[in-house]
């Protein structure tokens, strides 16, 4: 059994935030954006601890090899599931999905979205849908040091642990499983960027 199962995650993103302008095709991650990176990707300081998910913010296109992804930038819910937090963090607010989905191990899969604003009338017990907008990653100017992207985390959830009032904190602890959010991407929809390349300027 492959788990978690097969998502539209990528290709929603990708729709979502096509336009003649923006013609996006696939996902670049910087050393520091990946999962389990002891180092953070805008300064190489060390992390607390090991990346809990990926950081979406770079992509490639027809022109360009690499850019910055454009703004606002909308975020799909990558499986049906139900809000079960919305909470402010550094760069905005973080969204937590649960989703009926278990391991063979009964395990209950969770997605995280962090650094969004959240879309209008999302509420902790809504229900959301597959690719269904659920917030946007935007230059809310919170933080000059940590520059505008998307975190995105999933987890597997213990049946012992409190569903209620998750957070990042929850998600360190020993009753949630972190795996890499890449599992959930198609095979070549993303590719790492050389330490030494430089960082894209922005695009709006």
């Amino acid at each position: 059994m492959n788990f978690p199962p097969a998502s539209s995650f990528f290709s929603a993103l990708l729709q979502a935030n096509q336009d003649p302008g923006h013609n996006l095709e696939k996902l670049r991650l910087r050393p520091g954006m990946d999962f389990n990176a002891p180092r953070q990707w805008w300064d190489h300081g060390q992390r607390p601890r090991p990346h809990e998910g990926i950081d979406i913010r770079l992509f490639s296109s027809p022109d360009k090899d690499c850019r910055v992804m454009p703004q606002p930038f909308a975020v799909p819910a990558a499986y049906d599931g139900i809000v079960i937090n919305c909470f402010r963090d550094f760069l905005g607010f973080s969204i937590f999905v649960l989703h009926e989905l278990h391991d063979p191990d009964h395990l209950q899969l969770l997605t995280a979205y962090g650094h969004l604003t959240p879309a209008a009338n999302l509420e902790i017990g809504n229900h959301v849908r597959a690719d269904e907008i659920i917030g946007r990653v935007m230059d809310s100017n919170q933080s000059k040091k940590v520059p505008k992207h998307l975190h995105l985390s999933l987890a597997l959830l213990n049946p012992a642990l409190s569903r209620k009032n998750l957070t990042w904190q929850s998600l360190a602890n020993k009753s949630a499983k972190l795996i890499d959010p890449l599992t959930i991407f198609p095979e070549g929809s993303y590719s790492l960027i050389d330490s030494d390349t430089p960082q894209p300027v922005e695009h709006n």
